[in-house]
Parts: structure tokens; C-alpha cells; sequence
């Protein structure tokens, strides 16, 4: 069986030696050990089927991949522009984050005009659906995709949620205590980005579409809902308020006998644990920091996999006493992220469009026709 070098097999893929350690630590090629100790080789063969596309992931889960300068998850940490954005989150500001993920600097962007309200704001309803209304309204005055349009747009999408403040914080957190504004400030600052996600591809294929960006974020929205993106906050909290009794771990075990699904736990690019999970869980007491560890702990033991950002967001939503709040401070953190990746793409002008490998039969008689 024959094996490449790192610089071999980087060359024979078209992309970096850092890109191809990134695709060993996502599990889409393996190497085996070199000649020495310290050097690892590749196997040809599963190079060659990335190449031609008959990779066994292909266009699953961890392709397809793009060039970006945005994020890196290498070795379990998260880095925005090569900051480590747990460490980060103790003391930024989602505004800081953002305007170093659009601009590269640490620029003053939120210093724009606030955008008319659309009149949804004030309306009942879930926070989500009435941003996605909001959303809609707002793509009918389309601005150009730039760091200033989306500081006013996400200005809007934190007080559509929440109300009003100083800072997209305290908008998104409007009328809860200082100490859980600051848990708000923290979750946003971890969720802004998380490299090519579903929503914030969804939000490249649509911006390179040539769309606006109000209808790429729209559409990041709505992917983020879906049950195995940000819907799986929701149902981490659904799981936490099942299990809020005297035995978390001995009902968790009930849940698993049942067959039911453990959600909040395993993620491939943290097999080791989400560091954003430990960074959010730490910075929280009270009563529902305690379930959320207790069932951290649990369902480590019971499944083998470490808790997710998702568990941590449903337990921030169960501490302030508001259903899907952590969904809500997931969408409007990672509006951060959607952003800078319309910004990005829109630079690149270039459409979004992989090739398809048709599986289906060769010829197939057309209805009607003389056999």
C-alpha cells in the first residue's frame, strides 16, 4: 500500500500541509506512522479518492471545504483571526469579536446610524420568529454586504429579540440581571463563529448567489433551526428540565433505557470536549449551573462523549428563567459569524456550486415511448 509524504499528499489535494492535518483531525484521511517518530505518511489511495471525489464523506459531513481566514479549530481550540476565543470570552464584547472577524482590526463598527425598527419589534411570538419576520421585512431596503451594514443589522436583530441597551448585550438580554447580561455576553462571544457550519455555508451559498446579506442571514437563520444544528439546543434544555430532580444521573439512565436520544453530547471536532461548553458551564452558579454539571458528568459516564455548547445554552436559558433563550442567544451570536462570512464570500465573487455524482440508473424508458 503505498503512502505520501505530508507535502506530497497536500501538493496531489491542492491545498496547505495545515489544511491536511485539518482534514486527519476531521477523520476524512488517516496516516500511519513515517520512517521516524516524529513523521507521518498518508495513504495514496484515500488521497486519490478525495481527489476524484469518491471519498466515502463526500459532501457529507466535513466537505466540502473552503478556504478561510476567518476560523480555526486545531488540537480543541477555537480561534477567531488566530484568537483563542474561549480565553477571549472573558472579557470581549460581541462588538469587538465582530468587528475583528469582518475587518481583521479592532475597529470601531458599531459607530453607524441605527436602522429604522421594522414593526415587528414589540410583536409577540418567539423571539426567533419574530426575527425571522423582521428579517424579511428588512430585506426589502437591501445595503451593500460590508462590516457598517451589518452592524445595523445586527443592532436590529438584538433588539428584536430583546429591547433596548447600550450594547448588543444588554439588547439581547434586556430586563435580566447584570450577572446573566454578562453570561449573554460571554455565550455570544463563543457562538459568534464556528468555522463552515451548515447555517454559515447556507449563508455563503446564498450571498454568493449574489442575494443581499439580510436574506444570507436569513437564510443561516433558518438553518440554524433546524433539529440537528441550533435545534439541538432546544432540545438539551427540553432535556434538562426532564431531568431537574433529585437523581440527574439516575434519570438520564432512565432516558437512555428508553431508547431516547441524549442530545448535548459528542461533537467530532472535540473529542476531547467543547471548550466552549466548559467555558460557559464555569462561568455560571446557582442551581441550574449544578443540574447542568451534574448532567455533564452523567452523560459523559453513560455515553462516552463530552457536552456540547448546545447543553451549555440550555442550561443559560433554564438559569434566567426563559424558554429557548439559549436558541436565541445562539442566532444572534452567530449572526456575528454569518456575517463575516457573507463579507468574505462577497470578496471572493464566486458562486457556490459543487458537482453532483449521479448514483442513479444509466437509461430509464420515457413514458409513452415505443419499447
Amino acid at each position: 500500500m503505498g503512502t505520501l509524504s505530508a507535502e506530497e499528499a497536500a501538493s496531489r489535494l491542492g491545498i496547505t500541509v495545515k489544511s491536511l492535518y485539518a482534514y486527519v483531525s476531521r477523520g476524512r484521511l488517516r496516516s500511519v506512522p513515517g520512517p521516524d517518530a516524529r513523521s507521518r505518511r498518508y495513504l495514496a489511495d484515500e488521497v486519490d479518492a478525495l481527489v476524484s471525489g469518491r471519498g466515502p464523506d463526500a459532501l457529507d459531513w466535513g466537505t466540502p471545504v473552503l478556504d478561510s481566514a476567518l476560523c480555526s479549530i486545531v488540537d480543541g481550540t477555537l480561534r477567531y483571526r488566530g484568537r483563542d476565543a474561549t480565553a477571549w470570552s472573558r472579557t470581549a464584547q460581541p462588538e469587538e469579536v465582530a468587528a475583528w472577524l469582518w475587518t481583521g482590526a479592532d475597529a470601531d463598527v458599531f459607530a453607524v446610524p441605527e436602522l429604522s425598527p421594522p414593526p415587528t419589534i414589540g410583536a409577540r411570538g418567539r423571539d426567533l420568529d419574530r426575527l425571522a419576520v423582521a428579517l424579511a421585512e428588512l430585506a426589502a431596503r437591501p445595503e451593500p454586504t460590508g462590516p457598517y451594514a451589518g452592524a445595523r443589522l445586527l443592532k436590529v436583530a438584538a433588539r428584536v429579540v430583546g429591547g433596548d441597551g447600550a450594547t448588543l448585550a444588554e439588547r439581547v438580554g434586556a430586563g435580566l440581571s447584570a450577572e446573566h447580561v454578562d453570561l449573554v455576553r460571554r455565550a455570544m462571544v463563543l457562538c459568534a463563529d464556528h468555522e463552515l457550519n451548515a447555517s454559515s455555508f447556507t449563508a455563503r451559498c446564498v450571498i454568493g448567489a449574489g442575494a443581499s446579506l439580510v436574506e444570507a442571514v436569513g437564510a443561516g437563520l433558518y438553518a440554524l433551526r433546524g433539529a440537528r444544528h441550533g435545534g439541538l439546543t432546544d432540545r438539551a434544555e427540553a432535556m434538562m428540565n426532564e431531568l431537574a430532580g433529585p437523581d440527574p444521573a439516575g434519570a438520564l439512565a432512565a432516558r437512555a433505557r428508553r431508547g431516547d436520544t441524549i442530545p448535548g453530547f459528542g461533537h467530532r471536532l472535540y473529542p476531547s470536549g467543547d471548550p466552549r461548553c466548559t467555558a460557559l458551564l464555569d462561568a455560571m452558579d446557582g442551581p441550574a449551573a449544578d443540574l447542568g454539571r451534574a448532567v455533564a458528568a452523567a452523560g459523559a459516564e453513560l455515553t462516552g462523549q463530552q457536552p456540547t455548547i448546545d447543553l451549555a445554552l440550555g442550561v443559560l436559558a433554564r438559569a434566567v428563567g426563559r424558554p429557548g433563550f439559549g436558541l436565541t442567544v445562539f442566532a444572534v451570536g452567530r449572526m456575528i459569524g454569518w456575517i463575516a462570512h457573507a463579507i468574505e464570500q462577497s470578496a471572493s465573487d464566486r458562486l457556490l456550486r459543487p458537482r453532483a455524482r449521479y448514483v442513479g440508473p444509466d437509461t430509464a424508458p420515457i413514458p409513452g415511448s415505443p419499447r
